[in-house]
């Protein structure tokens, strides 16, 4: 396995910047379910049984996998570019 040293990428820190947006969304979410479970609740069509947590939770798992997704493939380019 090639060193990174010297190039102008950095997969650790791209990994925590990750790391972090995954975090504070995730602390939306925990904080939202915590403090105001109503906000929520509510359906996103009226007189439909999809409600905002579902689409916000959806959203979240989504964005984590294609975060993940960026993050491999950001790595696995730099390491074929050294």
């Amino acid at each position: 396995m090639a060193s990174s040293r010297g190039t102008s990428f950095n997969a650790a820190r791209l990994g925590l910047s990750l790391l972090i947006v995954l975090g504070i969304l995730f602390f939306i979410f925990m904080g939202a379910a915590a403090f105001a479970p109503s906000a929520f609740a509510t359906p996103v069509v009226a007189g439909g049984t999809v409600t905002r947590w579902f689409v916000f939770a959806f959203g979240l798992i989504w964005t984590s996998v294609f975060a993940t997704g960026f993050y491999v493939l950001a790595v696995n380019a730099a390491e074929d570019r050294t």
